[in-house]
């Protein structure tokens, strides 16, 4: 019986070693492979006259990045199941905004997250409506100004989360369903998702 125990108990300890194993080198090449993406992405928008046209491949780059971050953490981490959201969200917020900062403006962040466990089927998602929300203020609100504020919070109150993304910009008009762009179509899909 002690043998037969000690075999169960040695093989589903090889199991084991052998998913983290498989987990650790998939999570690993979807790293790599995003980060060859977001490389080729920007050596094609370097190749671009039409501002415009750039910005597409520049927002598509972060987009990735953002993804890539989740990747990296759980990789790094070696735990799959989840990951710490208020440190993933301090990293990609100080990521963004060094690679993105408008030309011309100070932009002080206010920057206050709790700690919160989330999977990774939420943790991409999210990551992608902070990346989102993030980046179209740091092009838009900071237009023109020599100096702003952008604001993240992420809070957890009597079972809720809330994720907080602002700026003391000149605000936007109500969206346009008909005229909505990509960001907003996709913050509002994702939103949906979660």
């Amino acid at each position: 019986r002690d043998v037969s125990e000690r075999h169960e108990l040695e093989t589903q300890q090889r199991l084991r070693f052998q998913s983290e194993t498989l987990l650790k080198e998939i999570h690993h090449r979807v790293k790599n492979n995003m980060q060859v993406i977001s490389s080729l992405l920007s050596i094609q928008s370097g190749q671009l006259k039409d501002a415009a046209q750039r910005d597409v491949f520049l927002e598509c780059r972060e987009r990735i990045r953002a993804m890539s971050l989740i990747h990296d953490r759980l990789y790094s981490s070696g735990r799959y199941e989840g990951i710490d959201f208020g440190d993933y969200l301090r990293e990609m917020v100080a990521l963004i905004t060094s690679s993105n900062r408008p030309a011309g403006a100070e932009v002080h962040i206010d920057l206050q997250v709790q700690p919160l466990e989330v999977s990774v089927e939420t943790a991409v998602p999210l990551s992608l409506i902070a990346s989102e929300l993030v980046l179209n203020s740091l092009k838009h609100a900071f237009r023109g100004r020599r100096e702003g504020t952008l604001t993240v919070r992420l809070t957890r109150e009597d079972g809720t989360c809330r994720l907080f993304v602002g700026d003391d910009g000149p605000g936007m008009q109500p969206p346009d369903p008909e005229r909505a762009g990509v960001g907003l179509q996709l913050i509002e899909g994702l939103t949906r998702q979660i």
